[in-house]
């Protein structure tokens, strides 16, 4: 009975998960690209009304605005789900399905901005976490 005494607070205290030790994954979200490369000029450009938004969770989403900065603004429905692999918990790839081929994008969070990068094209836009969860109305 007193060897209980010593090992049950034993268990217990190696049974207890450090909550600060716990890693979170940085891309998870909601993200809304609020600046996109312009390829004419070679630099990004902020945009006045963001019209595209990702969602990063255990497979990757989009959607768009229709319309945007208008009143008759409108949202798309969020795409088909994507293949998403995590590497870490900032960066990760996504693979998208497209005209029989494979395009393969690149998501990386430094300094909580994400860039998305295209192969054989660099970052193309960049964005920042969302508070918009309200996507109403849709676009017909």
């Amino acid at each position: 009975m007193k060897r209980l005494f010593i090992i049950f607070p034993l268990l217990f205290w190696f049974g207890c998960e450090d909550e600060s030790e716990k890693e979170t994954n940085n891309l998870i979200g909601i993200w809304e690209m609020d600046m996109i490369y312009d390829f004419t000029d070679s630099t990004f450009v902020e945009v006045d009304d963001i019209f595209y938004y990702i969602e990063v969770d255990i497979s990757f989403r989009e959607r768009y605005v229709g319309y945007a900065g208008t009143d008759t603004a409108c949202y798309t429905d969020w795409s088909n789900e994507e293949i998403f692999q995590s590497f870490d918990s900032d960066s990760g790839t996504v693979l998208i399905l497209s005209g029989g081929g494979v395009i393969r994008v690149g998501l990386k969070v430094k300094s909580e901005r994400i860039s998305m990068s295209v192969e054989d094209m660099g970052v193309v836009a960049k964005g920042i976490k969302s508070n918009t969860t309200d996507f109403t109305p849709l676009c017909e």
